[in-house]
Formats: structure tokens, sequence, C-alpha cells
């Protein structure tokens, strides 16, 4: 259960990662989007975010966010989709272990 699990979650990872990196390719207006966003994102938190950090560290936190690029995104959403689902991937084959019994 759990290694057929971890091997499905890791051919979704690439399988995702391929696709958003061709979406990315094919529709570069998305990409300018996203850094907007992300821009309009740093300007609502700034005041709560100033609370926690000084003005230098938010100004270079948005600065590479900012100075992503199309791969750096894609491979972070890798990572991250493939850490949840092998914290998830465990959890779930004990749910169903206990529900088969």
């Amino acid at each position: 259960g759990v290694s057929i699990g971890l091997i499905i979650i890791f051919i979704s990872c690439v399988i995702f990662s391929v696709f958003s990196a061709t979406y990315y390719s094919i529709n570069e207006s998305a990409f300018s989007d996203y850094l907007q966003e992300t821009q309009v994102h740093f300007e609502k938190l700034r005041e709560a975010s100033l609370e926690q950090m000084t003005v230098e560290q938010f100004e270079a936190q948005k600065k590479a966010y900012l100075e992503t690029t199309v791969s750096d995104l894609v491979i972070g959403k890798f990572f991250t989709k493939l850490v949840i689902g092998f914290l998830m991937t465990p959890l779930v084959a004990i749910v169903l272990r206990k529900q088969t019994k």
C-alpha cells in the first residue's frame, strides 16, 4: 500500500511539473500574472510582515520572490507536492488498513 502510494505520488508530481513547465512556456502571460499577484500579495501583507521582521528582511524576501524564474517555480511546486504526498501517503494507508479489518 505505502510503496505503491509513494510511487504514484512521485509520478503525479513529475507529470504535474512537466505540464506546468509546458503551460508557462506556451502562455508567457500566466507567469507574469503570477509575479503581479505575488507583488500584490506582498503589498497586502506588508504591515503584518513588518511587525515580525525588519524592512530589509521584508524587501529581500519580496525581491527574491519577484526574481523567481519559471524553473524555480516549477521545481519549488514539485518538491512541495512531493513532500506533502510523502507525508499524506502513510496516513492514508494507515486509515485504509484500519477500515478493512
